[in-house]
């Protein structure tokens, strides 16, 4: 396959699911019209499984801290003072 029919399947690809994304896009602000109250439920129901995503992913991110320890000058004496590093051992 030369690059000339590739990039005309690609086009064609790229074309359907640029359909299908403006076509639930009409469908969604329709719903919004007809029947608000059932756009409202999905709405919330998204944005808190976009909460929920955020607070699994935070959780994975806290489990591989690991605390370093680091001495600091204040006031003219060492103050331990503990950090943490991402993601290493």
């Amino acid at each position: 396959m030369d690059s000339t029919e590739f990039f005309a399947v690609y086009e064609e690809v790229r074309a359907a699911v640029n359909a299908k994304k403006l076509k639930r896009k009409r469908e969604m602000k329709m719903e919004a019209l007809t029947n608000p109250e059932a756009y409202a439920r999905k709405k919330m129901k998204h944005n808190l499984n976009k909460v929920k995503a955020r607070k699994r992913k935070n959780q994975e991110f806290s489990k591989n801290r690991t605390p370093i320890k680091v001495r600091k000058m204040h006031d003219g004496e060492d103050v331990k003072t503990t950090k943490y590093r991402i993601g290493e051992d």
